[in-house]
């Protein structure tokens, strides 16, 4: 655009020198009139060239006028389009950010992975859950039956029966299975029952424990299930060993059915008639009808 004013002014200037040009020396003729002209007659010739030059004139202030009056609606139009540009420029950069924002909308990698796989998302969650369900601080916490491997859902091992996240395996692997996420089992199944849970280095670990590995074991369980405050907490009566053993009390408050010591002492006693380490002699030993809490531990009476 300022271009186009400078070529208008130029053009204007060069218009007014061509005029003034022409009006300056006229026509000769005009100017001279005949040879024998006399004065009223050059005075009228003379007039004659002022009356050209008024008319150049006039003609040279309207010429100069018209293309001043083209170079103001050049430059409105200049000034008008301006606006429309930026505009236009602003909107075309609005545009721009929303096709961006639209092409690559701001989604989680693992919504993205969920949607792609849900199998592959409730694998990661039973993964993580059966990671805690493991853990484990007392020896007789690991005696809650569950999923071994999310891949094998009906292959199941021994984990915390304390923890939370044990009940919630088992409840991804219901799940899991309605789904259709399951798969077939790559192999066998351990024979659960024949093992117990120990808790090895605060972790659940399955094992195939001995005959009298397991008599220890439940030895010491019992030993922590006799321990007592009043009289009125020995009321729950066991026998004493896993094979032979003779009748006694033990605090219902540790030891009764429910109780983690109780639901650790079943899972040995499945495991020893599984192991077939029981006998079929029936133990002779006295029958005790009460108990009382003597130094902090139930002794029969």
């Amino acid at each position: 655009m300022t271009t186009c004013k400078t070529t208008l002014a130029r053009a204007i200037a060069a218009l007014a020198v061509a005029c003034v040009a022409a009006c300056e020396e006229g026509d000769p003729g005009a100017l001279t009139g005949t040879s024998n002209a006399d004065a009223i007659g050059g005075e009228l010739t003379v007039g004659g060239a002022d009356t050209a030059d008024s008319a150049a004139d006039g003609t040279l202030d309207a010429t100069q006028a018209q293309l001043e009056t083209q170079v103001e609606e050049a430059s409105a139009v200049e000034s008008a389009a301006e606006p429309s540009g930026e505009v236009a420029d602003v909107a075309a950069e609005v545009a721009a950010e929303t096709v961006a924002e639209v092409a690559t909308p701001d989604i989680k990698a693992e919504t993205v992975a969920e949607i792609a796989d849900p199998c592959a998302t409730k694998l990661a969650q039973f993964t993580k859950l059966a990671q805690s369900s493991l853990v484990c601080k007392e020896f007789f916490e690991c005696h809650k039956l569950a999923t071994a491997a999310a891949n094998c859902p009906d292959c199941l091992s021994w984990h915390n029966g304390l923890s939370a996240d044990t009940q919630n395996l088992n409840d991804y692997t219901a799940e899991w299975k309605k789904s259709g996420c399951a798969k077939a089992c790559g192999g066998p199944c351990g024979d659960t029952v024949a093992h117990v849970g120990v808790c090895t280095g605060g972790q659940c670990e399955t094992k195939a424990l001995s005959c009298k590995e397991l008599d220890d074991a439940a030895a010491k369980a019992l030993a922590a299930g006799a321990k007592c405050t009043a009289d009125a907490d020995c009321k729950f009566k066991v026998s004493n060993t896993l094979g032979c053993g003779c009748p006694t009390f033990v605090n219902v408050n540790a030891m009764g059915p429910g109780k983690p010591l109780f639901l650790y002492m079943t899972m040995l006693v499945k495991a020893y008639k599984a192991k077939t380490c029981t006998s079929e002699v029936t133990c002779a030993c006295p029958d005790p009808q009460t108990a009382k809490c003597v130094a902090g531990v139930c002794i029969a009476q």
